[in-house]
């Protein structure tokens, strides 16, 4: 779909990404979140979705290093503390699990 990397278009880059991580296509979503990425490296709603693909790649450390960069950013962005949640019940770290989703509630 893109040839050509244009930085004026950071945002319809990671749109995309989102989209097509949507529809489940990991690859183009992984694709297009590395096209916006150089630009939007603190957008906290980017940090979060590509966190959230990379735990769906099966790369777990670097899905949390993605979520807890978002958080500093935004402590309040709920859905990177419900996927934050979700990593660590998937780990088996269920005080943690408890403390985020707790977080994403308040």
């Amino acid at each position: 779909l893109c040839k050509q990397v244009n930085s004026s278009y950071p945002n319809v880059y990671a749109n995309l990404g989102a989209a097509y991580q949507g529809l489940g296509d990991v690859k183009q979503a992984y694709y297009y979140f590395n096209l916006a990425l150089p630009y939007l490296s603190n957008d906290p709603a980017v940090l979060n979705n590509y966190g959230a693909l990379l735990g769906i790649m099966g790369n777990s450390d670097e899905e949390v290093v993605y979520l807890l960069k978002a958080l500093s950013i935004n402590p309040k962005l709920e859905h990177a503390l419900v996927n934050l949640a979700g990593y660590y019940q998937d780990e088996g770290i269920i005080d943690q699990t408890i403390s985020y989703l707790s977080k994403a509630i308040e």
